[in-house]
């Protein structure tokens, strides 16, 4: 007898024989497996089918396409077949609930680089970043726009807009009465006007030219110049005319800003002629002088020029009618002014 059926009397009794059907028990004895399980024996019919577990071992079949398996307590295997959606619930994960759905402009403000500066938007979805100064970031904390004034070092007058708030404006108490400039306290000072008097008589005749005596006044390069002529005139005749230009003297030059001349009759007492400069820089006109020395006629002559050259600017009169004088009296009645 070999060692192994001597062993086998022994422990097992030789009344019993092992199989390849045949499985040995705790108890040392050999047993047939139920119908239905053990080795060869499975519950699983198709592809992708589970081997799982109830009561006795089971078969869960492959889901739909595009499903997740998922634990389920309620389920006979504990296990199911889950849409998308139904897991996205189970995990909070709910698109527009629980999570935020894709949008462009998000995606572009996370693409821009904050560190760069402050984020602002440059079109649909677009987002930039613009740098962010201290002295920006001082004016953005501030609770509201008084505190903002001061950050800009603005005085109470840029909010109020009142007079009154102004710092060194000019007192206008005593000048809200008298309205004279003189009045106004911290006003600029105005050149004064600087007066001289026509003293020699002039006469131009047979159409020539003639310098008006005392006419010319004295002008610096660089600088602007307001200067007024009035002159007392009169004619051999009533119906002779004059005309006035201006000249420069010394090398004296200037760009002409305005120039005009207005003159009234004595007699008819109306305005004879009022123009501004002519060809070659002189006033035209008829009829402003009166035929007799007792009426004399007023001729006002203005100029406004901006010196380029030092020299001098006068006057020059001329007759309109050939063989009839006319004349600027030098009697003190005729004066020149001027504003630097």
């Amino acid at each position: 007898m070999s060692w192994w059926a001597t062993l086998r009397t022994l422990f097992i009794g030789a009344q019993e024989s092992p199989s390849t059907t045949t499985f040995l028990r705790g108890d040392l004895t050999w047993a047939t497996p139920p119908s239905g399980s053990g080795p060869g024996s499975s519950p699983l019919t198709t592809k992708g089918d589970l081997y799982t577990y109830s009561t006795a071992d089971a078969r869960l079949g492959i889901g739909a396409n595009d499903t997740i398996l998922m634990a389920d307590s309620a389920a006979a295997t504990g296990n199911k077949w889950a849409t998308p959606a139904t897991v996205r619930t189970a995990l909070s994960l709910v698109v527009g609930t629980n999570v935020q759905a894709y949008d462009a402009g998000l995606a572009s403000l996370t693409a821009a680089d904050a560190a760069a500066g402050l984020p602002y938007v440059t079109g649909p979805n677009t987002w930039s970043t613009a740098t962010l100064t201290a002295a920006g970031l001082a004016l953005l904390d501030d609770a509201d726009a008084a505190a903002q004034r001061t950050t800009l070092g603005l005085a109470t007058v840029a909010s109020s807009g009142a007079y009154a708030d102004l710092s060194g404006r000019p007192t206008l108490a005593a000048v809200a009465t008298s309205g004279a400039y003189s009045d106004l306290t911290g006003a600029p000072s105005v050149p004064a006007m600087t007066y001289g008097a026509i003293s020699t008589t002039s006469t131009s005749s047979n159409t020539t030219w003639t310098a008006i005596t005392g006419s010319d006044v004295t002008i610096a390069s660089g600088s602007k110049y307001y200067i007024r002529w009035m002159l007392s005139a009169y004619a051999a005749a009533a119906t002779t005319g004059h005309r006035t230009r201006r000249v420069f003297g010394g090398g004296g030059a200037a760009t002409v800003l305005s120039f005009h001349t207005i003159a009234q009759s004595a007699a008819a007492a109306t305005v004879g002629h009022s123009s501004r400069e002519g060809t070659n820089g002189f006033s035209p006109g008829t009829g402003a002088a009166t035929s007799t020395t007792t009426a004399k006629g007023l001729v006002l002559v203005e100029a406004l020029i901006e010196c380029t050259a030092s020299g001098t600017i006068g006057l020059e009169l001329q007759s309109e009618v050939n063989a009839s004088a006319v004349t600027v009296d030098g009697d003190g009645s005729s004066w020149v002014a001027i504003r630097q």
